[in-house]
């Protein structure tokens, strides 16, 4: 087996329920540099920044800024990714 594999091998054995999911997922993203945003906290996001905000215990959102932040005439653009857990297991839909 793959490292890869093994990683997602361990990161499916730790995501039990919704709150394991999540908080495996916060461990992956801090150990990639993420920096938590609180929600009772004015955000300050830097360009280039990435961060993640857990708004329950079972979510997590997490984003990041471009380098350089495009002027909305030149260039908007929003871009989003999502994943949902379905409980009480995952699917691959």
């Amino acid at each position: 087996m793959n490292a890869e594999t093994e990683k997602l091998f361990a990161y499916l054995g730790a995501s039990t329920c919704a709150v394991t999911a999540a908080s495996a997922s916060e461990k992956i993203l801090r150990e990639a540099g993420f920096t938590e945003l609180l929600l009772k906290d004015e955000w300050e996001p830097e360009e280039g920044g990435r961060y993640f905000v857990r708004t329950t215990p079972t979510s997590l959102v997490a984003f990041t800024l471009p380098v350089v932040l495009p002027c909305v005439e030149e260039a908007p653009f929003f871009r989003m990714i999502g994943a949902h857990l379905d409980q009480p297991c995952f699917r691959v839909k």
